[in-house]
Order: structure tokens, then sequence, then C-alpha cells
């Protein structure tokens, strides 16, 4: 989680510091092999759906708006599974998955709107 913050922050100040750039890239693809092998390590759906992988991917997506990156629509689409894939499995909804699936909602709504929750009324 907080390579993700770091990675995502880095990205926020490539413009002003062109030399972060590598080192963002670097920490992103050491997060994505990190999520990939919690996947397929044959452990249950609270491990492979956590909280903290969660809270990863949405920094991961964040990161790629900042900078425009061509991956953006595979962790969308990524993003997506895993919302998917923790109802599918039934896992309880605490206020933190209430607040990752609102999250998760602001990214992945403009390519599917049906995934998006609703917003609540003030």
């Amino acid at each position: 989680m907080r390579r993700a913050i770091c990675v995502t922050a880095a990205f926020h100040l490539v413009e002003k510091v062109p030399g972060l750039k590598a080192d963002a890239e670097i920490g992103r693809s050491i997060i994505i092999r990190s999520l990939q092998s919690i996947a397929t390590a044959g452990k249950g759906p609270e491990d492979i759906y956590a909280e903290s992988s969660w809270a990863c991917l949405i920094l991961l997506v964040l990161g790629d708006l900042q900078t425009g990156s061509a991956d953006i629509m595979a962790m969308r689409r990524t993003l997506i599974s895993f919302r998917v894939g923790r109802r599918r499995e039934g896992l309880k909804k605490t206020a933190l998955v209430r607040f990752l699936e609102y999250q998760s909602g602001l990214y992945v709504s403009p390519t599917n709107p049906n995934t998006a929750q609703k917003p609540r009324e003030i």
C-alpha cells in the first residue's frame, strides 16, 4: 500500500521533477507483479480480494490517469474484474469496502456506467 501511494505521488510530481518517472514506473511494475503473485498463489478469496490490493489497484488507475498511460483501459478492466470477483465470492461489506466501491465507481464509470455505484442523496 505504501509503495502504491509513493508511486502515485511520484507520477503526480513528474512534471516538476522528471527524474521521478523511471522510479515510479519501476515501483508500478513491482506492485503489479506483487498483485499477480497474490492472485496466483492459490490462496483464499480473502487474500486474493484483500482491501489493500483493491486500494492499490485504485491508486494505480489514478497514476495512469495522471500520466495518460496507454495501460489505463487494462487497469480499469482489472479493477472491474476485481470488484466482480469480490461480489461473486460474497465477501463482507465493511465501511472500508463501501468506500473502495465508491472510489472504484469514480474510475470505472467513464468506460461502463452500469458498474458505478449510484450517488447517495444528500
